[in-house]
């Protein structure tokens, strides 16, 4: 054996067993860290110990823009502790509906909760799916006036949100129904009065204002030019969102809010190349789940900005002086991938991994504990307001509890645990 030959299996082994590369792992995501909640809390809208209460018609009721929403605080901001209510009832209107008129709702579905944020998105149903009538508009903000009064009142320091209301679909083709053949440029030309009647009350109450529906008919309008075949389930019955339509909705919301985006930073330090493989641990927040095997969600991520920028998990490396390497995490390789690909940034989000299936597993968590809030506050509470007989309280109690064990089992679920990142050298 010549001299030269432990000096090559050494330089082979760097190369190609593994690159020793000490690092350290660089968290650039606001609110997802303990270190950083501080920094946080001066950024994005929500904060610890916050109550939010989603107040609207059947658009929030179905629950397609408010999930993705509470799953997005689990995942990227579990040290967040942030409890959410959905109390959406179909048909309602700013004056209220079948769940009562509106002081009654309030009371019963939002007050009762002492929430310290609240969103409001009505508009749908207050246009009675007539032609547009200024009466209707000045009804409808008269109402919402009193809304608002009601929770300022009720609730000091409350934040509010007011939510233009997402679009009836007049993009995608088909035939109208019978209702909507009388009405001029079609019925979404009503609803969009009431939105910007919310903008209106919100510039002047000098409350946040969410518009969702124009980036929603620009979607349509976008989906419909590229993928006519995928533009319908956008809003399948053109008045409530799909849940792809609902993802764009969210990121509406959380970018309002100044959601942090998820990146992390490596630094690579490879004056020790030769002494072995070395790996640092670090907690990583889960990624936003997503639906990356669904046409239509594919679609809608490319084209919305926002919901791209919330859903990706970039890992960026820097000073990698090797052309190719191989990522690691806890042991499964995620891909093989070339300097500028690192330094540009890996979306770690779109890979198959251990991280990406425990936040599909968040998500379900935040479903079903939502289906019991509902169960417990429609089925029980709601309709025996005056008094249930005791079975029914008994029944409520039981249910309240497991939605406390749920809750515990998303922030448990969703809580970042220590993983190993390695960067292992393919190519000198």
């Amino acid at each position: 054996m010549t001299a030269a030959a432990p000096i090559a299996r050494r330089l082979r082994n760097a190369l190609t067993i593994g690159l020793a590369l000490q690092f350290c792992l660089l968290l650039a995501v606001r609110c997802c860290s303990a270190a950083d909640e501080q920094t946080a809390a001066s950024n994005f809208y929500l904060r610890d110990g916050d109550r939010v209460v989603f107040y609207g018609d059947s658009i929030t009721e179905q629950a397609r823009y408010t999930l993705p929403i509470e799953t997005f605080v689990r995942t990227r901001c579990p040290g967040l502790k942030v409890s959410f209510i959905n109390s959406g009832w179909s048909g309602d209107r700013a004056w209220g509906g079948e769940g009562g008129m509106l002081a009654e709702r309030l009371q019963r579905d939002v007050i009762v909760h002492r929430p310290t944020v609240v969103t409001v998105m009505l508009g749908m149903n207050d246009g009675y799916y007539m032609n547009y009538e200024p009466q209707a508009v000045a009804a409808f903000k008269k109402s919402l006036e009193e809304l608002v009064d009601a929770l300022e009142r009720e609730l000091p320091g409350v934040r509010i949100t007011l939510l233009g209301t997402s679009p009836y679909d007049n993009v995608t083709p088909g035939t109208p129904p019978d209702w909507e053949q009388g009405i001029t440029d079609g019925y979404n030309s009503v609803v969009a009065r009431f939105s910007a009647a919310t903008q209106d009350v919100a510039e002047r109450r000098g409350l946040l204002f969410v518009d969702m529906n124009e980036p929603l008919v620009q979607l349509l309008q976008q989906v419909q030019a590229s993928h006519p075949a995928l533009a319908r389930e956008l809003i399948p019955d053109r008045i409530h969102p799909g849940s792809a339509a609902g993802l764009v909705m969210a990121a509406q919301l959380l970018t309002a809010w100044q959601a942090p985006a998820a990146s992390y930073s490596v630094k690579i330090d490879a004056a020790d190349s030769a002494a072995g493989v070395y790996g640092a641990q670090q907690e990583l927040p889960l990624p936003f789940p997503l639906d990356r095997d669904d046409p239509l969600t594919k679609v809608v991520v490319q084209a919305s900005p926002e919901l791209e920028r919330l859903a990706g998990t970039v890992l960026r490396v820097t000073r990698l002086p090797h052309a190719t390497a191989a990522m690691r995490l806890d042991g499964q390789e995620l891909g093989i991938f070339s300097a500028e690909q690192f330094a540009a940034g890996v979306d770690v989000a779109a890979l198959d991994m251990p991280l990406a299936r425990r936040a599909a597993d968040v998500a379900k968590l935040v479903e079903l504990r939502n289906r019991v809030q509902f169960i417990r506050w429609r089925k029980l509470a709601a309709t025996v307001a005056t008094g249930p007989p005791p079975p029914a309280n008994q029944l409520a109690e039981e249910l309240a509890a497991i939605e406390r064990e749920l809750a515990a089992l998303e922030l448990a679920a969703a809580r970042p645990a220590p993983h190993t990142i390695e960067i292992i050298a393919t190519e000198p």
